[in-house]
């Protein structure tokens, strides 16, 4: 499973709007330059996140972007079902009614390919929003704290 730009700049995107919800409505333009994404590319996630109903805009002169739900219920799987579509390991494990394999009771590839569909979308639901943005919270801070600590070394 490689995963696209698309999800990639969608998820940064999402995080950024998470990290910055108290304080005001985000631009996609603020996000784009901030973030270095594409301004248009952006957009039409952004638009995609809007259409299934992650985010919400905001009209106005400090409008913006807004989660439209609380970050904890928004998942690394809703985002890839959105980016991506839905994940697939194998077509004999995902695609039951339009797949048809003579050797699908005997195959030991077949168990393995539905182990590997069932961990990783487990994982993609065991992460949220509220998770990842506290973990980008608390990196930013160990990295302020890391440039105050070398501040005065090589003076």
């Amino acid at each position: 499973m490689r995963i696209s730009a698309k999800t990639e700049y969608g998820i940064l995107a999402l995080l950024h709007v998470t990290c910055h919800a108290e304080e005001k409505p985000v631009a996609v333009q603020t996000m784009a330059r901030q973030l270095k994404i594409p301004r248009r590319f952006l957009e039409q996630i952004v638009m995609d996140f809007k259409k299934h109903g992650l985010i919400r805009s905001i009209r106005g002169a400090h409008g913006g972007y807004v989660l439209a739900k609380p970050p904890e219920s928004i998942t690394m799987a809703d985002v890839l079902a959105i980016t991506e579509g839905p994940f697939h390991t194998w077509s004999c494990v995902t695609e039951k009614d339009n797949f048809y394999c003579s050797l699908e009771n005997v195959c030991a590839v077949h168990t393995v390919w539905q182990e590997i569909q069932n961990s990783v979308d487990q994982i993609l639901r065991s992460f949220n929003l509220k998770q990842m943005s506290e973990r980008t919270r608390h990196l930013k801070h160990r990295q302020e704290v890391l440039i105050q600590a070398w501040a005065g070394v090589g003076e």
